[in-house]
């Protein structure tokens, strides 16, 4: 049905009234059902994650759970400000073609053993690897080497200049 409006008129017609029988039907709702006692159970509907491998994380669920039990290196605060995580610090060269990050020491694994620079190195390696097919890899594909320096220290060299690279660790 057309009123004779321009299609964008129309459009913010059609949201405005939308949100107007949004408006009242919520208005509608009883006052007791607003306002129920609670029962002392949360149920939430979600879907159960199908890989807990982060290089083969492919949904929602996955990247959920991942997050909750996996550390990055580098993490972003509230404003979006790069913060160390498992990396307590890092250089970037003056080309930003080269990131070194020296790693957080006393890690360890759910087994107890020591995180270090080879399990860094080992992981994006792992990740690029085409015979993984991790949806993960176009992330790092601008990564030509990875150098352990230390046990501490991991340093990466990139094909080309990269403003994203830290926020992506």
């Amino acid at each position: 049905m057309s009123l004779g409006l321009p299609l964008k008129r129309l459009k913010l017609f059609r949201l405005v009234l939308a949100l107007v029988i949004a408006v009242v039907a919520l208005g509608a709702m009883p006052a007791s059902r607003a306002h129920a006692a609670p029962t002392g159970t949360l149920r939430v509907g979600w879907t159960a994650p199908t890989n807990l491998d982060p290089a083969l994380f492919a949904d929602a669920p996955d990247i959920s759970i991942g997050v909750a039990i996996y550390d990055k290196l580098i993490t972003l605060d509230q404003k979006s400000n790069l913060v160390p995580a498992l990396a307590k610090s890092w250089t970037v060269s003056a080309d930003a073609k080269e990131y070194t990050l020296k790693l957080q020491s006393g890690v360890k694994f759910h087994d107890g053993s020591d995180f270090s620079a080879e399990d860094v190195k080992f992981t994006f390696e792992r990740i690029v690897d085409p015979k993984l097919k991790s949806g993960a890899a176009g992330l790092f594909s601008g990564i030509s080497k990875i150098e352990v320096v230390d046990p501490t220290t991991v340093k990466f060299t990139l094909k080309d200049a990269s403003s994203i690279f830290l926020a992506t660790l």
